[in-house]
């Protein structure tokens, strides 16, 4: 699987086979749907202080909209990531990763 990014004014293509590919989006998803997760269980709860303090009611509201926005999108493109997991550029850590597992095979990538 080919996979592409542009730096700098150059583009880079790394090849990654699709177990690894499934591997690391897997911990993409989870990752995403976990701030997910947060962003609305945190929105919830500004919803509870809501009623305690009713002359900040309007600031705490429209942060628990925003919260809720956060964690609708996080979950959303978890699901767009575990649907269409070719789309997904390689991260500046996994190139790293794997430049150091390719330095220990001691072969050189084209």
């Amino acid at each position: 699987m080919r996979v592409t990014e542009k730096t700098s004014g150059q583009l880079l293509y790394s090849y990654i086979c699709p177990s690894c590919l499934e591997e690391i989006n897997a911990k993409r998803v989870r990752n995403y749907r976990v701030w997910g997760l947060l962003y609305l269980a945190f929105g919830f709860f500004l919803l509870l202080f809501l009623g305690f303090k009713s002359e900040e009611a309007a600031g705490l509201l429209v942060c628990s909209f925003i919260c809720w926005v956060f964690g609708v999108g996080f979950l959303g493109y978890s699901e767009y990531r575990k649907r269409y997991p070719w789309e997904a550029p390689e991260t500046v850590y996994e190139r790293n990763l794997r430049k150091q597992a390719l330095q220990k095979m001691d072969v050189e990538e084209v």
